[in-house]
């Protein structure tokens, strides 16, 4: 049932400033126990960034585990728009999306011992273990070369603020218009913005809570790309189980909690147009969702694609 139609710029809109289109009622999930949908968002999602097209089976289609895969495959990817980075992102091709699904494919067949694995459990380390294919490995290393030019970046606009900062402070602690006694509050403040710039770029981003991408400094095998990538997601406001930080369309403020946001395939049932169509200003709403009623038969709201 559309419960709200508003203009376009006071929707919900993601970190990079893109609106949603559509704003679904999360009980319409449990209430159906359709369990899909929300996979069916997930996969919509990963292959509308990273750019192939999904046709899975409803019994032996993609699993949790590949979706989370894919999930933070497009969440680096999309991270490089979101943060305004230089370095290119990584673009994977549509039989390199199939090499590492049958890498990290896990059989399903219980009855072997094996079980299907969770979104959770996915991770792009397992992208340069032992025994993937080539085409697999060198997504791998486009990834980890992506985290390092990311790093690189993010310590660099670090040092540039520091360097804002050391020339206000210096440029404060010299005015002879101010009094000696706030010249005096500017000196320990700049010798402590100088103290933070003295360091190196690693310990920098360590000291912003982000040791993974500081490591990426280091030796590539000490590197960890998983959790260099998930600190990569956070600052863009993505989460690894595929949902997103909105802002409020109206006020611009951040939502309580993320939410699930991804690309769903929608088809339009037709109907009988004479039997079908109808139209309603002002009706009965229900008193525990707020939104108005089903059904012709109790002059509901209009059903979404009527």
């Amino acid at each position: 049932i559309v419960a709200r139609i508003v203009p376009e710029e006071d929707m919900p809109f993601l970190p990079d400033g893109r609106p949603v289109d559509i704003v679904l009622n999360p009980l319409g999930v449990p209430s159906r126990m359709n369990i899909g949908q929300i996979l069916e968002t997930h996969l919509g999602w990963a292959a509308k960034i990273i750019g192939f097209y999904a046709k899975t089976p409803v019994f032996q289609g993609t699993t949790e585990r590949e979706i989370g895969m894919l999930l933070k495959l497009a969440g680096v990817v999309w991270s490089r728009d979101a943060l305004q980075l230089k370095t290119p992102a990584p673009v994977v091709t549509d039989d390199e999306v199939r090499s590492i699904l049958a890498d990290v494919h896990v059989d399903v067949d219980v009855g072997h011992g094996s079980r299907a694995g969770l979104m959770v459990e996915a991770t792009l380390n397992d992208l340069a273990k032992r025994g993937v294919s080539t085409e697999t490995r060198d997504v791998y290393k486009r990834i980890r070369e992506f985290l390092s030019g990311a790093a690189r970046e993010l310590a660099a606009r670090e040092f540039g603020e520091l360097d804002n900062q050391i020339t206000y402070h210096t440029a404060a602690a010299d005015d002879e218009d101010l009094p000696e006694a706030l010249k005096g509050q500017f000196k320990p403040a700049l010798r402590q913005v100088e103290k933070d710039r003295a360091v190196e770029e690693s310990s920098m981003l360590a000291g912003q809570e982000l040791p993974a991408l500081g490591a990426m400094f280091g030796a590539k095998a000490e590197a960890d790309v998983d959790a260099a990538a998930l600190e990569v997601m956070r600052l863009a406001g993505l989460t690894p189980g595929g949902k997103v930080w909105l802002r409020d369309g109206r006020s611009g403020e951040t939502f309580s909690s993320p939410v699930t946001v991804g690309e769903v395939y929608v088809l339009k049932l037709s109907h009988l147009v004479d039997d079908k169509i109808r139209a309603r200003s002002i009706g009965p709403y229900s008193l525990v969702t707020q939104q108005p009623l089903a059904g012709k038969a109790q002059f509901g709201g209009q059903r979404f694609g009527e």
